[in-house]
């Protein structure tokens, strides 16, 4: 393993000849290595060490679905990682942003808990990076209340949010109502279709989760691949913002009319023609695009 950033580490050679040998005997070692950095109290070197792929091990719960958990406060971190646990999940715990992006592109995560205000950086930027090569639902933990805040969190690509003070039980079933709907073992339709617009064409398999725009790949979120399934899929049909919630999102929460805004807002740019979602005042939502 590299230290990317060697100057910003408190790591001496010494302990990354040290870690880097506990690492190539990894199925020996590995838990001797969890134990030398907690016990030094190296916080930055632990979250380095979750980001790291011990493939072996990892292999074996493989069927597990796997996801990221960053927070900096230890009391709701663990408390939160217990509940997960319970659940059958696996839990890769990260105080601060350091080693999260390398972990995504490792570790191939089913979801991302994400606390906004970190100590090394904001967890929404941390989110527009994730989503130049990741698509993995991300779920926003913050303190901050505002409606303003809660749009832009879904406006960066988040799939969720939940505004501190929580209960870990409520934020536990959340996460299970997020991996139902698009983790590795949610159960979709099996089927694709190709819509025109004018001279555009829009081709979507749910099979393959990838949606196409004049054979030019969009990346979408899971919420917005949810949205845009289920209306094009309706075509004429007018969908309330209530409705979008309840069959694509699956929860409610207060400023939850805004989300379904924010992600068509989302979904019209990535579709680059405003024209293939249409906004009946009063009403909601509904698909102009013409099934071929």
């Amino acid at each position: 393993p590299v230290i990317k950033n060697p100057k910003k580490s408190n790591v001496t050679n010494k302990n990354l000849l040290i870690f880097s040998l506990l690492y190539f005997l990894n199925d020996f070692f590995q838990d001797t290595v969890y134990q030398y950095f907690i016990e030094i109290k190296w916080r930055e070197c632990e979250d380095y060490v979750n980001s790291l792929d011990f493939s072996e091990k990892r292999n074996q719960n493989s069927s597990m679905e796997k996801i990221i958990f960053v927070e900096d406060n230890d009391s709701i971190r663990e408390s939160v990682s217990s509940y997960l646990r319970l659940e059958n999940l696996e839990v890769f715990e990260f105080r601060r942003i350091y080693g999260v992006l390398d972990a995504v592109k490792m570790k191939n995560p089913d979801l991302i808990i994400l606390d906004v205000m970190l100590p090394d950086g904001d967890g929404f930027h941390l989110a527009k990076k994730i989503r130049t090569f990741s698509v993995v639902p991300i779920l926003f933990l913050t303190a901050r209340t505002s409606e303003s805040d809660r749009i832009t969190g879904f406006e960066v690509g988040g799939d969720d949010y939940v505004v501190k003070p929580f209960s870990p039980k409520e934020l536990t079933l959340r996460v299970k109502s997020i991996l139902k709907r698009f983790g590795k073992n949610a159960k979709g339709e099996q089927s694709a279709g190709v819509w025109q617009l004018g001279e555009k064409v829009l081709s979507i398999d749910s099979l393959s989760h990838r949606a196409l725009i004049d054979n030019r790949e969009m990346l979408l979120t899971p919420a917005e691949w949810k949205i845009l399934w289920m209306i094009a899929t309706n075509q004429g049909i007018v969908f309330s913002r209530d409705r979008l919630l309840g069959e694509c999102l699956d929860y409610m929460a207060e400023g939850s009319e805004r989300t379904i805004d924010t992600h068509i807002k989302n979904l019209r740019t990535k579709l680059g023609d405003t024209g293939w979602i249409e906004t009946v005042r009063g009403w909601g939502y509904r698909f102009s695009g013409k099934k071929r």
